[in-house]
């Protein structure tokens, strides 16, 4: 069942390399957001209907919110884990590296919640202006 699972991500992951290949666009990535939009598509076209480009931006701003909690919930679990398995005393010699993943994990934590919180909040303010609320 797991190796069923592994062979189709193994399957979709060269699909889409191989359709960037194909791209004259070649970028190497080394986060999550360059590589879901480029899935999703980088510009809509100018004749757009202003709510599609309004529902788009609203989705790139919610995407990015989305991965910001998500990577501080990663690192929560990962700190979690290291405090039930006990990493420091079955590996005495990565001690140091664990107490200094567990300090900077912390602040990666706060940093990641204040651009969550902050996008959250914008794209409340732009959807209450453009319901017309703010507007006097």
């Amino acid at each position: 069942m797991i190796k069923m699972i592994i062979i189709k991500i193994k399957m979709i992951i060269k699909k889409i390399m191989l359709k960037n290949k194909n791209n004259k666009e070649n970028y190497l990535f080394s986060g999550i957001l360059p590589f879901i939009i480029n899935i999703i598509g980088k510009d809509i076209s100018n004749d757009a209907d202003p709510f599609i480009t309004f529902c788009f931006n609203i989705s790139i701003l919610t995407i990015i919110a989305l991965i910001c909690f998500t990577n501080a919930i990663a690192y929560l679990l990962t700190i979690y884990f290291m405090k039930i398995y006990s990493l420091e005393s079955k590996f005495p010699i990565f001690k140091k590296i664990l107490k200094y993943y567990e300090k900077t994990s912390l602040y990666f934590i706060i940093i990641e919640l204040i651009i969550g919180y902050i996008i959250l909040i914008t794209i409340i303010i732009i959807c209450l202006y453009s319901i017309g609320i703010f507007i006097k």
